[in-house]
């Protein structure tokens, strides 16, 4: 989804499925814990909208005509790029 675009537009399944078919395993998703609806998808990405933030990916979440949920998800290359995780010889062993 990111590697080759800079954005999504669409509704929580439309996201879903484009993440399942590009970056997940059968065995991830056929685990209890994976979301299938599009109420999880929005809870998921509720809960972890903050922590994307860090690494450059943004969430906008409207409503079209018909009251579904519409995503737009943009990734600021320049925030996604320049992060640097820290190693494990910068935490103090």
């Amino acid at each position: 989804m990111f590697k080759n675009r800079l954005d999504f537009t669409g509704n929580p399944l439309e996201l879903l499925r484009q993440v399942e078919d590009n970056f997940v395993s059968k065995k991830v998703r056929h685990s209890n814990k994976w979301v299938t609806t599009a109420k999880g998808v929005m809870s998921k990405s509720n809960r972890y909208q903050d922590a994307l933030e860090v690494f450059g990916i943004k969430f906008d979440k409207t409503r079209d005509r018909a009251n579904r949920t519409i995503l737009t998800i943009i990734r600021d290359v320049d925030t996604c790029d320049n992060f640097v995780a820290p190693s494990q010889s910068e935490k103090g062993d």
